[in-house]
Order: C-alpha cells, then sequence, then structure tokens
C-alpha cells in the first residue's frame, strides 16, 4: 500500500505488516493508496501525533464489464417449410440431377445444409452487431478522468491552481501525448504523479 503526503508530494510503501512512518504537519492532506482498495483520504490532527493510529481500508467490489442481451426476436430467421422448400427447389434448379440416378439424398427430407446456412447467416449477424457497439465505446477525455478521479481541493489546494486555471490546466496536460495513456482502468497513483509533473511545468 502507498502512502501519499500529498500537500509535501511525498510517497512511501508501508511493510508487510502495514506499518509505515512520513513526514507530516498538522492540516497536512494524507492519501492511503491501494489498488484493490477504495482510497481513504486524512487531514492531519494534533492528535494523530499523541499515538498510533489505525487506518482500515474497505476491499472494492469486483467490476464487471456491461452486458447487454438482445431480444433473439430482433433477428428473424424463415426456418418455416416453405422457405426451406423454395430453398431446396432454387438450389436443384441451379444443379439439376440426372433422372433415374440416386444421389444419397432422402426425398422430401429436411434440408440441413440450408438450416445450417440460416443459422450461420444469424451469428454472423450478431456477433457483427456486438463488434460494431465495442468500436463504439465512448472515450473518456483526459481532462474527465481528472475530475472525477481527485476533488475539487485537490487542484486548488495540492496542485495550488487558481478556481480559473484548472481547464487551462487540464488543456496543457492533454497536449503531452502521454495523457493519452491513461484511461478509466488507470491507477490514481499514477494519475497523480503526473498531475504533479505537469503541474511544475505548467506556467
Amino acid at each position: 500500500m502507498e502512502v501519499i503526503n500529498a500537500t509535501k508530494q511525498l510517497i512511501i510503501k508501508t511493510n508487510d505488516e502495514g506499518n509505515f512512518q512520513i513526514l507530516a504537519d498538522v492540516n497536512d492532506e494524507i492519501i492511503f493508496y491501494s489498488k484493490n482498495y477504495h482510497q481513504v483520504r486524512l487531514k492531519v490532527k494534533k492528535e494523530h501525533f499523541a499515538s498510533e493510529n489505525k487506518i482500515v481500508l474497505q476491499k472494492k467490489e469486483i467490476e464487471l464489464e456491461e452486458l447487454k442481451i438482445d431480444k433473439l426476436s430482433t433477428y428473424k430467421v424463415d426456418m418455416s417449410y416453405e422457405s426451406l422448400k423454395t430453398e431446396k427447389i432454387y438450389k436443384e434448379q441451379s444443379r439439376p440431377q440426372p433422372v433415374g440416378v440416386y444421389t444419397g439424398e432422402i426425398q422430401n427430407g429436411v434440408d440441413f445444409v440450408a438450416v445450417g446456412g440460416k443459422l450461420a447467416n444469424l451469428l454472423s449477424r450478431l456477433f457483427s452487431k456486438n463488434e460494431k457497439k465495442k468500436e463504439s465505446k465512448t472515450i473518456v477525455s483526459f481532462s474527465t478522468l481528472a475530475k472525477n478521479s481527485f476533488t475539487y481541493d485537490f487542484f486548488t489546494r495540492n496542485l495550488n491552481l487558481p478556481e480559473n486555471e484548472i481547464d487551462l490546466f487540464l488543456t496543457f496536460c492533454e497536449m503531452d501525448k502521454a495523457s493519452k495513456a491513461f484511461n478509466k482502468k488507470s491507477g490514481t497513483l499514477d494519475l497523480m504523479d503526473f498531475l504533479l509533473k505537469k503541474r511544475g511545468e505548467f506556467k
């Protein structure tokens, strides 16, 4: 687990037992971060120096990707006897058989090739639609990601940005190609490191 003094921009790791020591003053903001747990923020008070303190992190719920199931009725496949018979007639006309020669086919039987073709066409349309949905997923901008990941105080207090310059700063960050690598699954710590680095470059 990482322990971050966001005020002094210090980062340390806890030991195997979860113990740690970090330089801090009263009113410093301390952030406790672990990939599989909810982030905890703490403002240092005088009483925190009087004794050892215990911080408990809550484990994150498992996130599942959204799954949408379309009704099969949306895709109509005509499997009626008349449809299959018509298709068989067309096939026979395009490939006529000699009269009186046994070809191994069952007379008036089900044309499994035609049935299979219709099912294959249905599955092809289903997969094609799902692929198009994946491609059309909305891409979250870096500015939106940053605003959703941190509180307003982080920008004004920790990054020391005037209120009217927050959007300008995030636009400045987006101009860096490295910002394109961040997405909804990116770690908060990596995003924070990037913002702190860009704050030093922002004039």
